[in-house]
């Protein structure tokens, strides 16, 4: 669906038609539950957190800003939900806002250090999502299937320029993502 079709039909849905909520959630299921399965790891709530993400993003479409891709918008929304879901599961029940913040004091450093590594590769999963089609494809052919340039130029083809631009342009573009969200630094390269 091209950006175009995607303000159309958030449109549509802003203007209440049953038939566009219908499509945007058939549209985005599969996408939101890939991100909490990941996230969370469990069916179930996996399940859940797509159908409360859904819901809250057609409750709130009027607050996204077409000039921006909806796709990251969304991808928030469940980043966001996921993580509230972790927190609640995380608290054992029936203990005190205090208590709980003791026995995560005690987390060992290894399982800290993984989840914030969860949670990074999943910021770079979501910048991903927003970068141009075509630069998105050349990152994830050159770095996630390690294909060399002229393979890729071979695949897509396109000259091999095209590709070494298209890969410049897509890391810079990553990058200055990440910057905004604070996920590397500004002296980061």
């Amino acid at each position: 669906m091209t950006e175009t079709s995607e303000i159309q039909l958030v449109d549509r849905c802003l203007e209440g038609e049953p038939d566009a909520t219908v499509l945007f959630v058939r549209k985005f299921e599969r996408l939101v539950y890939s991100i909490a399965i990941r996230m969370l790891g469990h069916h179930q709530d996996a399940e859940d957190v797509t159908q409360e993400s859904l819901t809250r993003a057609i409750r709130h479409l009027g607050n996204w800003n077409p000039a921006r891709p909806l796709k990251p918008w969304l991808l928030a929304i469940v980043v966001n939900r996921c993580k509230s879901r972790l927190s609640l599961k995380s608290r054992p029940q029936g203990s005190s806002l205090e208590e709980h913040s003791a026995q995560h004091l005690s987390v060992p450093a290894t399982q800290t250090q993984s989840a914030i590594q969860a949670e990074t590769a999943l910021q770079i999963q979501v910048a991903m999502e927003s970068l141009k089609p075509e630069y998105r494809q050349v990152f994830e052919l050159f770095y996630k299937e390690e294909r060399s340039v002229d393979e890729i130029s071979q695949l897509l083809n396109v000259p091999e320029g095209t590709v070494k631009t298209w890969l410049h342009r897509g890391r810079k573009a990553l990058a200055t993502i990440l910057k905004e969200r604070q996920l590397i630094s500004e002296s980061s390269k």
